[in-house]
């Protein structure tokens, strides 16, 4: 027998080695692979030819750890059917492999340390406590064999916890309870025997590195490493009791490894674990104690030792792991301060504390600025810690270490090695430039936002320190006026910083308690104000400044704003009409175009938010903008439209309906003769458009040259004069001013008024074109419009490439900078037609979209406005039906797959899956009502869990709803699209449609608008669904919630759904019967989804149920359950009479006297 297993292993270790081995053939490789395979799913001699290879010393570590595979695959997959005999043979093997340890030469092969815990941990989770009691001695017993065993003995401690407490990968549940609560029953001696394992080795470690015995060290330090691992897999779920043993021994030992180098990396993830970890609070309360003074010291010294020479990738690892155990620890702060079971003082060394944290904001590393950030961040939150003085203290350091942060720094070109370079550390954290320069806009984005805060917590602090950085920047630009920049000057990156870190402190200074003086804020924009930079790129930045510092002119008295307003104005228009020497209107530079909308942009910013304060100049800003708009080569059509929308804002101030619709007429007119004129010629239908912007013929270069884009240039200057007619006309707030200026046209039946837009006579004669555009745009994409295209605009009708790469999720070139000039955007005619077509169609979408709440019940009550819809914003919509069903074919025949990532097919379908959830979304809310974010759905898909479905489900269906779903014309439509979605192929649209179907089906039901048909093609739809995506956990949540209720709501009424139910495979008569009981319990108690009846369907339902590619080909894997175990209950109290002592009555205890007065007063 022996030579026999000997002839089999011999030959497995060939067929092992001709798999690894690259010169062979694929095929040759192929065979023995198979070979293999079948030999451990088949032979009888599984284990035995395992073990001997396993145990065989002079075979490759490939070959051995493939016998440790057959020895754990016998285990998991034929435990149940092996005879007694078979599973002593397997066990006492296994254990005297691990007796036997791991040999030198493959002390660094941690796959074969795994493989041999595997056996054993798959062995203990089939036997152990009940028919396995002497586990833990023997464990103990191979560890006194040397190091190599004790990391086996760890490893097995890892992989078990992982598989049942972490993972939670076992899938019988009484054996997860059993061996959890063998652990928990155990863990005081488990845990003190980490933590011998720990002292007495690192001793050992110390020991021989004094000595030299570097080699022999070494082990010692690999098992600390193992067991610190080990423990990282405990702390995070065992009871704070057993971490807080031995007035926290633990925590002591892992704070003094912070200092040793083999052991600090191990002892921070730990460490980091225990003070990530959540509960109650007074499980939380005892982590406080790591805010000791011996604590904080050896974090000091653990920090001051990592910074020290060049930079070195692993202690920068300890660094960053360091930072968020400080920062968890921070958090866990948060918790407890001020609560009633938490602390309400300020805990001991919070300023030591504070510092350390200091030390990691002014890291050169921004991944440590980072990290550090958000914990100040949660401090300027706090409402006890935000108000401590000690913290107030830090609050100026912090401001002057953060704000230096702002400036952008650019990715290295080359390696740097210097301790405080940044560069040296962005190459270690981040592969590329596009990667970096994502990383380091989230970054500052956060750290602004914690100026934010910081300055509703300081506001004089912040204000101080940003007044300063102005006055010096301001001095210094001003001695050096003829300075040119680009986006990598370092004045430029100043500027850009300074004006970020500007605002965000600004923004709130109006919500601040304490305010700085006005005085202090005009003398800046005075500054400002006097400081003439040459160079486009520093101005823009100084308009940002201005338009900061204008908070103070609305904060300011009446004379002082008197004064500055008209030098601010003046400003803009400067800025406005920059121009560099020689450039004209056709030839002027992107970045003087940049700051010219710059300054457009911000009159618009400051009449939205301002407009009180600008309306007594109004008349001179009137005459400002007509002087520049009577002057053809000044300013741009977007600019002109950019300007009108302010004076539109600062006008609904008027509060005049006469005198605001007339200045309305003023703005619109000219580019509503233009809009008519154009509407008879290019609007007809898409071969008269086509012509008139140029799509019909080549391509023109360059664009002065293109006459059609004159054309193209008007469609657009109206489009965008339009929207900002409509967006930005409105009446008063106020009620009575809106009396008085004449807006209110009636009242309501509930006596609320009605008002009009002064917009809304301008406006309305516009809409037919605006309609008749939108349906020239759908008629684009018929055969005739697309087959008149020239041969240089077939692609007109792509998407922008930016749109694209989105979509497609497949990563983008460097975010675009629209100031950067370095980068010149040659944009092709294409490109040109592009844009222009989708600007346009977005926009007149826009238009349509604000024109209902804008114009109110005018736009409404137009005559034919529904006709007018139907045929033109949804002709030509069958395309999409059809380009629905081309991409489902596509599926079905395996066209597109998953790595097929760049065709217009997938491209296609990803349009196709967006339109779907949009459309959903509309359903949502005109059925229900409510937002169409998709955030609503109350969870991330990337969780995978379920979004509380009973929540969801039990929505109703709205008044608008009611009408659609008793319309005959639309409730076929409506409830096919909503149960077709169910079963989609879109995870996402199937979960939208779920949170509909539950109210839509309530409803019809009540209505009697159901027939047997209908029902039973309803719970059909839920059951696909559940096949197409119950692998997903958010899905199948919902899904299942939604079957119990609509199998609840259908089936007393149509008794055929139990036909449609009894098609499920392996569905028995019985689990029906079951859930009718539950549905008769439910009618008794209320309307709610109970947990008993979802489980009862989840059983009906589990052999349709979707599953993961991944589990679909899986081998079935059982576990049996074991006798049950005895656990050891409290003994019970003796009853009262036992106690009483002979003779004795409870009726002395109820006789008033002088003893027992005395008892009570004591007590009391």
């Amino acid at each position: 027998m022996e030579a026999d297993i000997a002839v089999v292993a011999a030959d497995l270790a060939r067929a092992v080695e001709l798999t690894m081995d690259p010169a062979v053939p694929q095929q040759q490789r192929m065979d023995a692979y198979t070979a293999c395979e079948r030999f451990k799913e088949t032979s009888p001699l599984c284990a035995q030819c395992g073990f001997y290879l396993a145990q065989c010393s002079t075979m490759s570590h490939f070959v051995r750890h493939f016998g440790l595979q057959l020895m754990e695959h016998c285990v998991k997959y034929r435990w149940n059917q092996m005879s007694q005999q078979e599973k002593l043979f397997i066990k006492e093997n296994a254990m005297k492999l691990l007796c036997n340890g791991i040999e030198p030469s493959l002390q660094e092969h941690n796959h074969m340390k795994d493989a041999m815990s595997r056996v054993v941990v798959e062995m203990i989770k089939r036997e152990w406590p009940q028919q396995w009691p002497s586990l833990l001695a023997e464990l103990n017993n191979a560890c006194m064999r040397g190091e190599s065993q004790t990391e086996l003995v760890c490893f097995v401690f890892l992989r078990l916890v992982e598989d049942v407490a972490l993972l939670q990968t076992l899938e019988s549940n009484q054996r997860r309870k059993d061996i959890y609560q063998a652990l928990t029953s155990n863990m005081e001696e488990i845990f003190s025997f980490f933590l011998s394992l720990i002292q007495d080795h690192c001793n050992k470690h110390k020991t021989k590195i004094a000595a030299g015995q570097f080699q022999e060290a070494a082990a010692n330090a690999r098992v600390v490493q193992v067991v610190l691992l080990t423990l990282t897999g405990f702390v995070e779920w065992v009871s704070i009791q057993h971490i807080m043993a031995d007035d926290g021994h633990l925590l002591q030992i892992l704070y003094l490894l912070l200092d040793q180098e083999s052991f600090q990396m191990e002892a921070a993830e730990c460490l980091l674990q225990i003070v990530m970890r959540k509960g109650k609070v007074e499980e939380r309360k005892p982590l406080l104690v790591l805010f000791s003074e011996d604590a904080m010291q050896c974090v000091f010294k653990a920090v001051g030792d990592t910074s020290n020479g060049v930079v070195d990738e692993r202690k920068y690892c300890f660094l960053k792991k360091l930072c968020q155990l400080l920062t968890g620890l921070g958090t866990q702060l948060c918790t407890l301060w001020g609560k009633d079971e938490g602390v309400s003082v300020r805990p001991p060394c919070f300023s030591d504390y504070l510092e350390v944290i200091l030390a990691f904001t002014r890291h050169p590393s921004l991944t440590l600025s980072h990290y550090a950030n958000s914990l100040w961040m949660a401090f300027f939150k706090h409402d006890q810690i935000s108000k401590d003085h000690v913290f107030l203290t830090f609050i100026p350091k912090w401001v002057q270490s953060t704000a230096p942060k702002i400036i952008k720094v650019s990715y290295p070109s080359v390696r740097s090695g210097a301790i405080s370079d940044t560069a040296a550390y962005t190459v270690i954290d981040y592969d590329s430039e596009e990667e970096f320069a994502a990383y380091f806009h989230r970054c500052r984005s956060d750290m602004l936002d914690a100026f934010r805060q910081a300055t509703l917590v300081a506001p004089l602090v912040t204000f101080a320190y940003v007044e300063e950085w102005l006055t010096i920047r301001i001095q210094k630009s001003m001695a050096e006026l003829s300075i040119e920049c680009n986006l990598l000057h370092p004045t430029f990156l100043e500027w850009e910083a300074l004006s970020q870190v500007l605002e965000s402190i600004l923004s709130r200074i109006l919500l601040s308690t304490e305010r700085p003086s006005v005085g202090s804020g005009l003398r800046l924009l005075d500054l400002c104000l006097t400081y003439e930079p040459v160079d486009p790129l520093l101005l823009s930045t100084l308009l940002s400044c201005i338009s900061a510092l204008f908070v103070f002119l609305s904060m300011s008295p009446a004379e002082s704003s008197a004064s500055l307003l008209p030098r601010v104005l003046d400003k803009i228009f400067a800025a406005l009409v920059f121009s560099e020497p020689g450039q004209t209107k056709e030839s002027r530079s992107r970045a003087v175009k940049n700051v010219r909308r710059h300054a457009a942009s911000l009159m618009v910013k400051i009449g939205q938010k301002y407009p009180l304060l600008l309306l007594p100049v109004f008349e001179r800003i009137h005459a400002t903008v007509q002087s520049l708009n009577s002057d053809p080569g000044q300013l741009s059509k977007m600019e002109r439209v950019t300007l009108q929308e302010a004076l539109l804002l600062i006008s609904n101030h008027f509060c005049d309906y006469e005198r605001q619709t007339k200045f309305v007429e003023e703005v619109i007119g000219s580019g509503a003769s233009q809009w008519l004129s154009m509407g008879s010629e290019a609007f007809m239908g898409p071969r008269e458009f086509m012509a008139f912007v140029g799509l019909d013929r080549p391509p023109v270069e360059p664009s002065s040259n293109d006459l059609n884009g004159q054309n193209r240039a008007h469609i657009t200057f109206c489009v965008n004069l339009f929207m900002a007619v409509v967006k930005r006309c409105a009446w008063p707030d106020d009620p009575d001013r809106a009396s008085r200026g004449g807006f209110v046209v009636s009242r309501t039946e509930t006596g609320n008024p009605v008002c009009r837009n002064p917009a809304t006579p301008h406006i309305m004669p516009l809409l037919p074109n605006l309609l008749q555009l939108l349906r020239v745009f759908n008629a684009l994409w018929t055969p005739d419009a697309l087959a008149l295209l020239s041969d240089g605009y077939k692609a007109a009708h792509a998407m922008l490439v930016v749109d694209r790469t989105n979509l497609l999720g497949v990563g983008s070139p460097l975010p675009a900078d629209h100031l950067d000039i370095t980068r010149p955007r040659n944009q092709t005619p294409l490109d040109r037609m592009q844009h222009f077509l989708t600007l346009c169609h977005d926009y007149s979408y826009h238009i349509l979209g604000n024109a209902g709440p804008s114009l109110g019940r005018d736009f409404y009550g137009l005559p034919g406005l529904a006709a007018s819809l139907i045929s033109t914003v949804f002709s030509n919509l069958e395309r999409l039906s059809n380009k629905w069903q081309y991409i489902t074919q596509l599926y079905e025949t395996g066209r597109i797959d998953d790595e097929n990532t760049d065709t217009q097919e997938v491209l296609e379908d990803m349009l196709n899956r967006t339109l779907t959830r949009e459309y959903l979304d509309v359903l949502k809310v005109a059925l229900v009502g409510g937002s169409t974010d998709s955030g609503s759905l109350g969870f991330d898909m990337d969780q995978d869990e379920a979004p509380r479905p009973n929540v969801l489900l039990q929505t109703e269906v709205s008044e608008l709803g009611s009408l659609i779903l008793r319309y005959e014309n639309t409730c076929q439509s409506v409830v096919l699209c909503i149960f077709r979605a169910l079963f989609w192929n879109d995870t996402l649209a199937s979960l939208k449609a779920t949170q509909l179907a539950a109210p839509v089906v309530r409803l019809l039901a009540s209505d009697g608008s159901l027939n047997p048909d209908v029902a039973a093609h309803i719970m059909t739809s839920v059951l696909q669904g559940l096949q197409m995506h119950g692998q997903h956990e958010g899905n199948q949540g919902s899904l299942l919630s939604l079957g119990a209720q609509v199998y609840e709501i259908l089936r007393p009424n149509f008794p055929n759904i139990v036909d449609v139910m009894l098609q499920i495979p392996n569905c028995s008569p019985h689990e029906l019967q079951k859930l009718d009981e539950k549905i008769v319990a439910n009618n008794q108690k209320g309307t709610k989804v109970e947990k008993a009846k979802k489980e009862v369907f989840k059983r009906i339902t589990s052999q349709l149920i979707g599953r993961s590619m991944g589990q679909l080909f899986r081998k079935e894997m059982k576990i049996a359950d074991l006798p049950k175990m005895e656990l050891p209950h409290r003994p019970k109290p003796p009853p009262l009479d036992e106690l009483l002592q002979e003779g004795e009555t409870l009726c002395p205890l109820f006789t008033p006297s002088t003893n027992h007065a005395v008892v009570r007063s004591d007590i009391t």
